[in-house]
């Protein structure tokens, strides 16, 4: 492991912290979300779940997420490459792919798509949530899910080769004690190999307990919190004492959702507008912890593309970076946003054990 410290692993291999430019931080190339669908009351003869995904159907999918099974899956690699090179030519330099195991995880795939594009791309290891985890999951012990989690790591996936750059995101919801069994691999992998840990966190207002939980359980198996990252945390704000709680922690927290602006059926899961995002995220700078934030897209529904009307990868850099400048941060705050806090977490350290 030692190759690693101090480096980057991509799936093109490793690369020294300085070649890593703007970064997103989370987001998927291609993912099947499928096990997470759900029918929905008045669907009754499945003609909303079965139906082609367009900009006419929008206007349901929008509000009912997980409704329509063709929304759920991304499985164009062509039309990827497209879209990344958008994020390319608007002066991206670097993404984190967090499809893990549940996703439909195509190593090859992100492989061709970083070599095409000429973007930096590092893959996930680990589980997704309790819904998509496989059923082989269930006959592995703890110590063979950290073995595979280190070997992607070490070796790469499977017989493509492919090497993964961090550890998730690990899905939680609950969490389920599948989940549980998979964040403890998680974190033990962490310690072996010094890479980051992303976790896919489910915030329900007014429970701060879960969140505290799962950061209690990452140490307890000898994760770093410092180099662990909260994802989906743009519906937290209305409880910035909770946000500071896990900063003081050493959490990274991020804001992964930028571009999506709509509502829910499940009040509690709609979204909030960017101008929020970015005011929040200006509110947490100044109280200090600027280097703990990151953001990106979470690009993981089939609208959220450019070719089907969506805002792409290239939406932060095209459209946001001017509201964070508007919002009051500086042109260092910006910096460490896309460049300073994505070298720091991406880059490997000695592991402990």
């Amino acid at each position: 492991m030692n190759e690693r410290a101090g480096k980057i692993q991509t799936v093109l291999g490793l690369i020294e912290p300085e070649q890593l430019g703007r970064t997103l931080m989370h987001e998927h190339f291609l993912f099947d979300l499928r096990p997470l669908h759900a029918r929905l009351p008045w669907d009754a003869d499945g003609s909303f779940a079965s139906a082609k995904s367009t900009p006419r159907l929008r206007s349901r999918v929008q509000w009912d997420w997980f409704g329509n099974l063709d929304e759920l899956v991304v499985d164009d690699e062509a039309l990827l490459i497209e879209e990344v090179a958008r994020f390319k030519a608007a002066g991206g330099n670097a993404i984190v792919d967090c499809t893990t195991v549940g996703l439909a995880r195509d190593p090859g795939a992100i492989r061709r798509i970083s070599e095409a594009t000429g973007v930096h791309v590092t893959m996930g290891a680990g589980y997704y949530q309790d819904r998509c985890i496989p059923a082989s999951f269930d006959r592995l012990a703890e110590d063979e899910i950290v073995d595979e989690i280190v070997r992607d790591i070490e070796v790469g996936v499977g017989e493509t080769g492919v090497p993964a750059g961090h550890i998730g995101e690990i899905g939680t919801t609950t969490p389920t004690e599948r989940e549980l069994k998979s964040l403890r691999a998680a974190a033990r992998a962490q310690r072996r190999t010094g890479a980051m840990l992303n976790i896919h966190q489910s915030y329900r207002p007014g429970d701060r307990a879960i969140q505290h939980m799962l950061a209690d359980t990452i140490e307890a198996h000898g994760g770093d919190l410092r180099r662990t990252v909260f994802s989906h945390m743009d519906r937290t704000g209305q409880d910035l004492e909770q946000q500071l709680s896990l900063l003081r922690r050493g959490i990274t927290i991020e804001y992964d959702e930028f571009g999506y602006e709509v509502g829910n059926r499940s009040w509690d899961r709609s979204s909030i507008q960017d101008v929020q995002r970015v005011r929040e995220i200006a509110r947490l700078a100044e109280a200090g912890f600027i280097d703990q934030l990151a953001v990106a897209h979470d690009i993981s529904f089939k609208r959220m593309l450019v070719a089907n009307g969506g805002w792409g990868f290239a939406h932060l850099l095209e459209r946001v970076v001017d509201g964070f400048r508007w919002a009051g941060l500086s042109e260092d705050d910006v910096d460490a946003l896309f460049i300073r806090t994505p070298r720091r977490l991406l880059t490997f350290v000695a592991p402990e054990g």
